[in-house]
């Protein structure tokens, strides 16, 4: 999740802050817009207010885009991590499984088989 958003950052030369930063109220941000999508699109408000309401909303949808982008790919990383944990804890009860199934029947004809088992034994000695 974090290498997309720095991708995104870099790929935009937008600098990323590697510091918790405090909420503010109002931010002075002053651009220099040089993607030439970004341009065509700002070019078709007039300069002044309308511009700047247009280039704030797409900034704010942006912004809500990457927020959304981070929350999917947290959903999918967690969502690899679970089924990872699953598939080993299935491979660990599957190994296992068959070894406490083994030493159980070793335990059980240890004391109850009939020709070497303890407790035929010590019916046999008690008679």
């Amino acid at each position: 999740m974090e290498e997309v958003v720095n991708a995104l950052t870099h790929s935009l030369d937008v600098p990323s802050p590697s510091f918790p930063m405090a909420l503010q109220t109002a931010l002075t941000l002053e651009l220099n817009v040089s993607d030439p999508e970004v341009v065509s699109e700002l070019e078709r408000c007039a300069t002044g207010p309308d511009r700047e309401r247009y280039a704030l909303s797409a900034l704010r949808l942006g912004v809500l885009a990457l927020r959304q982008a981070r929350g999917e790919l947290d959903a999918v990383v967690v969502r690899d991590a679970g089924q990872k944990i699953v598939q080993e804890l299935e491979s660990v009860f599957r190994e296992r499984g068959g070894k406490i199934a083994d030493d159980l029947t070793t335990a059980l004809s240890h004391f109850f088989d009939p020709d070497s088992g303890e407790l035929p034994r010590m019916h046999f000695i008690a008679n």
